[in-house]
């Protein structure tokens, strides 16, 4: 049997450069690390390594067709392709699409990996991730390890930087700021970020091609996968981190921006990344978008009557106020009560809950209404050749995100 055996006892002298020594406490009798900034750090809980952020492989897009590139355009916000992850564009467009991994590619072990593409006009493009509060509080004062891995196709070479903002004490907790961006910046200069986000210097950084410079890591990206990381301190007074990976120049249309296998743990240890279970891993962004679609299905009107959505009979005949109401309940518990949804016909091009048998028609003055963080209701008036006990349907989005 193997085991190890600390003796309690003072913090040990500050290591060497890129090293961490463990030792066990003489006051508590708790297994501490100081590493080589002289900084003495309890282990918790999060030292298990578990990865803060979702969706870390692009494995989900559900306001999309997942491995289809899709244009998205936000020059000062964030918009989400895939799930979690905003898009911020410096002129129009960017695209997201996420490619099926099944064929080997060398250096990467993900399934999907998320491809990102600048079109129409030269400029950056940012990708980035917010981290809600409860998960950044236990991280205050402590070493974060970002990884991911990254690569260029279509363009000569590119050259992208690994961000990491807080949103400092004067901002409002778990609130980003509408703009994002209030300037990009030009190649080499790193965006002017919103009100009450700042940069986070990074204590180090590895990979091929990896420095440090100014308040970020420097990535030059290769034609084939390159591991990437950076260790940042968190602030005591931060609210809510959000990592950004973006192109440091201008990248013209058409270059892309491959990203996969991104994490950000607890502790300066690097470790492999490892994916959580597919279940699991949709379970928890469903917490901030839901829909009533298959996973892999964007949301459309004219789908189907026989595609999953919501489905019940019509409890009033004729033209009359909530002839039909429905209740759904989201697969989970949503992060907040979502402040977007969105109703699709599913056989017109319109929002309107359908009737299905019957005299088959629309209805009319649709709505959702008791939205609260479990469930929600649809009601609508019927339509005048409506009867009781005639089938009507309904999909619907919720939208909690950041």
């Amino acid at each position: 049997m193997s085991f190890l055996d600390l003796a309690a006892g003072a913090a040990p002298a500050t290591p060497s450069a890129g090293k961490g020594t463990d030792f066990l406490d003489s006051a508590g009798k708790n297994r501490s690390h100081v590493g080589d900034d002289g900084v003495v750090r309890a282990f918790t809980g999060n030292a298990l390594k578990r990865n803060l952020l979702l969706n870390g492989v692009f494995h989900f897009a559900q306001r999309q067709t997942l491995t289809t590139l899709t244009t998205y355009s936000n020059t000062t916000g964030r918009t989400y392709g895939p799930d979690r992850w905003g898009i911020t564009n410096e002129n129009a467009s960017a695209q997201f699409a996420g490619v099926n991994a099944d064929t080997p590619e060398a250096g990467l072990q993900a399934k999907y990996y998320g491809r990102f593409k600048k079109i129409t006009s030269s400029g950056k493009v940012i990708v980035s991730q917010a981290l809600e509060s409860f998960e950044v509080m236990p991280l205050r004062g402590r070493r974060v390890c970002v990884r991911f891995k990254a690569r260029y196709s279509v363009a000569a070479s590119m050259t992208i930087r690994c961000a990491l903002l807080q949103l400092t004490s004067a901002g409002s907790v778990d609130t980003m700021p509408a703009t994002f961006v209030s300037a990009f910046g030009g190649a080499g200069t790193d965006p002017t970020w919103g009100a009450n986000l700042n940069a986070i210097v990074p204590d180090k950084g590895t990979g091929t091609g990896a420095s440090i410079v100014g308040s970020g890591l420097t990535a030059v990206l290769a034609a084939t996968w390159q591991k990437y990381t950076a260790i940042f301190t968190v602030p005591t007074t931060c609210k809510n981190l959000v990592l950004a990976l973006f192109s440091n120049g201008l990248l013209t249309a058409n270059d892309e921006m491959n990203l996969a296998e991104v994490s950000l743990t607890d502790g300066e240890t690097d470790e492999d990344f490892s994916p959580r279970p597919f279940v699991e891993e949709l379970q928890l962004v469903q917490r901030y978008y839901a829909k009533t679609f298959a996973v892999f299905q964007p949301p459309i009107t004219a789908l189907g009557v026989t595609t999953g959505c919501l489905r019940g009979q019509l409890g009033k005949a004729g033209a009359v106020a909530l002839a039909a109401q429905f209740h759904w309940q989201y697969p989970t518990r949503m992060r907040v009560a979502p402040p977007t949804v969105v109703l699709y016909n599913p056989a017109a091009a319109n929002a309107q809950v359908r009737q299905i048998s019957g005299t088959v028609a629309d209805l009319t003055a649709s709505a959702a209404t008791n939205i609260n963080e479990r469930c929600l209701d649809v009601t609508a008036t019927g339509a005048a050749g409506g009867a009781v006990g005639d089938q009507v349907g309904i999909h619907v989005s919720a939208d909690a995100e950041l």
